[in-house]
C-alpha cells in the first residue's frame, strides 16, 4: 500500500514537469533553428510564443471538459498530445510544420496544466496539499535545469535530437495509465455533489485569480529586463545573465522543496512575504552598482517565485468546494500566462513614464509592490473569518486543515 502512494506521488510529481519542459527543451536550440531556416523571420519566436497563446483556451477547456470527464482520462489524452507534438517537431525539415508540432504540443500541455494541482487537491488532505505542489514546482525546475544542459549538448551534433527527448514522456504515459485512479468526473463524484449548489467559484477565489494576473505581470520584468540591465549598465555580461538567472531558478528550487513547512509556518502571511521578497528584489535591481547586488536581487526573486504561485495555487483550491477545484486552478492557469503576456506592455508602460531609465522604473515596480504588501496584510485581517469559513465548508475529512 505504502509502495504505491510513493508511486502515484511519483507521477503526479513528474507530471508537473510538461509546462517547464516545453519551454526549456526548445530554447537552446533557437539559434539552430534560424540558422536551418534563415528565412522565417517571426515564425523563429513563434516557436516560444504560439504553444503559450493555445494553452490558454486548453487550460480553460481542460476545466470544462474534467466536469463530464475523469481527470485522468483528460490528463492522458493530453499527454499523447504533448508527446506528439514534441517529438513531431524533429521529424520534417520544415518550419510551419515544426509550429503545427508545437501548437499540438501547447494545446496538451494546456490540458494537462490544471489537473495536476487539482488532482493531488481531490486526492490529498490538509498539510500534504501544498507540500505535493511545492515538490511538483521543485520538480519542474530539476527537469528545466538537467535537460536544458542535455539538450545543449546533443544540438551540438543534431538539433533534431532535442525533439527526440520527449519521447521519455511515453515512459510517464504509461506509468499514469497504470497507476493513477481513475476518479470520477465531478459532475458524477459523490463527494462533489454535496456541493452541487455552490457549484462555481466565490469571491475569495476571484481575488487569487487577480493576484496570480498582477504578479504575473510584475515578477515577469525580472525576466524580461535583467539581462538587458545587467549589459546596459555594464554589470556583466551574458554569462553574468546566465549566472543570476541559475541563482533564481537554484533558490526557487530548494525553497519549493521547503514549501510545505513554510506554509505551515506563515499560512496566509506566505504570500506576504513573497510579494515583500518581490519588492526588495527590484529596489536591490534599481541602486545595484555591481553584480553582486544583482546576485542578492536574484535570490529575493527566487524566493519570490517559490512562495507566492505555490501560495496562491494551494489555497484556491482549499475555498471552493471541490466540484470547483479544477475551474479555480484553470482560472489560476490561465491568468498566469495572460500575465506573461501582459508584462511586456506593463514595463513599457512604466519605462515610458520615466523616459526609459531602467533603475527608475524598477524603484517605482519596488514602490508599487510595497503597495501591494500593504494591502495584501489588510486583506488578510479583514477576511480571516471569512476564509476560515470557506475552508471549513469544504473540508471533506476529519483533519483539520492548518492554514
Amino acid at each position: 500500500m505504502q509502495s504505491r502512494d510513493l508511486a502515484l506521488k511519483a507521477v503526479l510529481l513528474f507530471s508537473y514537469t510538461y509546462t517547464m519542459m516545453a519551454t526549456t527543451l526548445i530554447m537552446p536550440i533557437m539559434g539552430n533553428l534560424a540558422i536551418t531556416f534563415p528565412t522565417a523571420g517571426t515564425k523563429i519566436p513563434m516557436l516560444i510564443s504560439l504553444p503559450s497563446l493555445v494553452m490558454i483556451p486548453a487550460i480553460l477547456l481542460s476545466g470544462y471538459i474534467s466536469k463530464y470527464v475523469s481527470k485522468k482520462t483528460v490528463l492522458i489524452f493530453g499527454s499523447i498530445l504533448y508527446i506528439i507534438g514534441g517529438f513531431g517537431g524533429g521529424l520534417h525539415d520544415n518550419i510551419d510544420f515544426i509550429l503545427l508540432m508545437r501548437t499540438i504540443g501547447g494545446v496538451g500541455t494546456g490540458l494537462i496544466f490544471p489537473l495536476v494541482p487539482a488532482l493531488i487537491a481531490q486526492l490529498y488532505q490538509g498539510q500534504e496539499v501544498p507540500k505535493m505542489i511545492g515538490w511538483g514546482n521543485a520538480a519542474g525546475s530539476i527537469f528545466g535545469v538537467v535537460f536544458a544542459t542535455v539538450t545543449g549538448y546533443l544540438a551540438v551534433m543534431d538539433w533534431h535530437y532535442a525533439f527526440y527527448i520527449y519521447l521519455i514522456y511515453i515512459v510517464l504515459l504509461v506509468a499514469q495509465i497504470m497507476i493513477l485512479p481513475h476518479v470520477p468526473p465531478e459532475k458524477q463524484d459523490i463527494t462533489m455533489k454535496k456541493d452541487d449548489k455552490n457549484d462555481g467559484l466565490n469571491w475569495l477565489a476571484w481575488v487569487y485569480v487577480l493576484a496570480t494576473l498582477v504578479y504575473m505581470v510584475i515578477s515577469m520584468v525580472y525576466i524580461v529586463k535583467t539581462a538587458i540591465f545587467i549589459m546596459e549598465a555594464n554589470l556583466g555580461n551574458s554569462a553574468n545573465a546566465g549566472i543570476a538567472s541559475s541563482v533564481v531558478s537554484f533558490t526557487a528550487l530548494i525553497l519549493c522543496l521547503l514549501f510545505g513547512q513554510i506554509f505551515k509556518l506563515l499560512k496566509r502571511y506566505t504570500v506576504v512575504v513573497g510579494f515583500a521578497a518581490t519588492g526588495v528584489c527590484f529596489f536591490c535591481l534599481s541602486i545595484a552598482q555591481n553584480f553582486a547586488m544583482i546576485i542578492v536581487a536574484s535570490l529575493f526573486m527566487g524566493v519570490s517565485l517559490a512562495t507566492v504561485l505555490p501560495y496562491l495555487m494551494t489555497t484556491i483550491t482549499m475555498v471552493v468546494p471541490k466540484n470547483a477545484q479544477t475551474t479555480a486552478v484553470s482560472f489560476i492557469s490561465t491568468a498566469m500566462y495572460i500575465g506573461q503576456f501582459l508584462a511586456a506592455y506593463y514595463v513599457q508602460a512604466v519605462e515610458a513614464l520615466v523616459n526609459g531609465v531602467t533603475r527608475t522604473a524598477f524603484s517605482i515596480i519596488a514602490g508599487q509592490l510595497l503597495i501591494i504588501v500593504v494591502i495584501a496584510i489588510g486583506f488578510i485581517l479583514l477576511t480571516q473569518s471569512q476564509f476560515d469559513k470557506h475552508v471549513n465548508s469544504h473540508v471533506n475529512s476529519s483533519e483539520t486543515l492548518d492554514a
